[in-house]
C-alpha cells in the first residue's frame, strides 16, 4: 500500500473514534440543555451517527479491496442519503423550535421535495 492509500484508509477510524467520543460528550448532557438546544444536540447527533455508518461502510470497503463495488451500491448510498436527509429535518426542526417567531416549515420541505423531484424526473429522460 502506497503512503496516500495508507493515510488515508488511517483515517476512516479516526473518524469513527472522533465520532464515538462526541457521542460521550454529548449524551450525559442532554437531560440538562432546553427542549430547542437538547434538539438541536440530538440533531448532531444523528448527523453524526450517519457519518460514523458512512465511514465504517466505506473503510471495510476499502480495506476489503472492495470500495468500488461497495460505493455504488445504490440501496447503501441511499440509505446514508436519507440518513442525512433525516438528520436535517430534525435540524430544521430544531431552529424552528430555537426561533423567536416559528417560520414555515413546510416551505423548505416542499421547495427539497420539488427540486429532487424535478431533478429525478430530469433525469429520467
Amino acid at each position: 500500500m502506497t503512503f496516500p492509500d495508507a493515510a488515508l484508509a488511517a483515517l476512516y477510524p479516526v473518524m469513527v473514534i472522533l465520532g464515538a467520543i462526541i457521542w460521550l460528550r454529548y449524551l450525559p448532557l442532554l437531560n440538562d440543555l432546553q427542549s430547542g438546544v437538547r434538539i438541536l444536540v440530538c440533531s448532531l447527533l444523528m448527523m453524526v451517527s450517519t457519518i460514523i455508518l458512512e465511514q465504517v461502510y466505506y473503510g471495510f470497503g476499502r480495506f476489503t479491496g472492495n470500495y468500488l463495488t461497495w460505493v455504488t451500491d445504490p440501496t447503501i448510498v441511499f440509505a446514508l442519503k436519507v440518513g442525512y436527509i433525516c438528520a436535517f429535518c430534525y435540524m430544521l426542526y430544531a431552529f424552528w423550535m430555537l426561533a423567536p417567531t416559528k417560520p414555515k416549515l413546510i416551505v423548505p420541505f416542499a421547495v427539497s421535495f420539488g427540486i429532487w423531484a424535478s431533478i429525478t424526473i430530469a433525469l429520467m429522460y
